[in-house]
């Protein structure tokens, strides 16, 4: 599903010639109370003219009206800022407003079916085990599998009631290790999403899927990345 985003970009606008000028002339003259004010207004000034460019209008006030050189030392103003979004800004607003309704998504039917389309075709692949022949390739009994499946030791992935496959990267002591350390570490977590996660690459382990970047020594760093993608960490 595509998902829209709103940016809103700030830049803050350069000091002119004559602003520089202002501001010199008040260090040259060592007057420390007009430098402070020149400081003050430019500013705000500037302040507006972003706002007003990007945003919408944002008055700036100082509650207290002495000049920043006439305030006692660490005491600063309080600041009020009101706002008048333009209509830009008012749209991202809204489309804000929008991507966070509290309403959840629901699929039409035609993407139930491409989704179990999808799904279906990576439990035909020849890397997906049925429980007969995992069991067999791992020496052990199909009882002790499902046991192993229901106590969260194995990563089983379901497709209805009846179609239920294993991952062959579990005969993998080391994999195995990674993928049982995960669903420690997130008990009600999806199957599916743990499956995604393994098999995608990962900006934090250079490129890689989990599973490539696995190494003797590296596990907990793995870990540590799958988790942070999946919001664990």
């Amino acid at each position: 599903m595509a998902h829209q985003q709103a940016r809103i970009d700030l830049h803050l606008p350069a000091v002119s010639v004559d602003e520089a000028s202002k501001l010199l002339e008040s260090a040259r003259q060592q007057d420390v109370e007009a430098f402070a004010r020149e400081l003050d207004e430019m500013f705000a000034r500037k302040l507006d003219e972003m706002s007003t460019a990007a945003l919408g209008r944002i008055d700036v006030r100082a509650n207290d009206p002495r000049p920043r050189a006439g305030r006692p030392r660490g005491e600063d103003p309080a600041i009020t800022i009101q706002t008048e979004p333009t209509a830009a800004a008012s749209r991202a607003i809204a489309l804000a407003s929008a991507l966070d309704a509290g309403e959840s998504w629901v699929p039409t039917r035609t993407q139930r079916q491409r989704g179990r389309a999808a799904l279906l075709k990576i439990l035909q692949r020849d890397d997906q085990l049925s429980v007969q022949d995992f069991a067999r390739l791992a020496g052990k009994s199909r009882q002790q599998v499902y046991k192993d499946i229901q106590a969260r030791r194995l990563l089983a992935l379901r497709l209805g009631d009846r179609l239920q496959r294993l991952p062959d990267w579990q005969l993998d002591p080391l994999a195995l290790a990674l993928t049982r350390e995960l669903l420690a570490r997130a008990p009600t977590l999806d199957p599916w999403t743990l499956y995604l996660a393994l098999t995608h690459p990962l900006e934090a382990l250079g490129g890689h899927t989990p599973l490539a970047a696995l190494r003797p020594g590296q596990l907990a760093h793995v870990a540590d990345a799958v988790s942070a993608s999946l919001g664990l960490a």
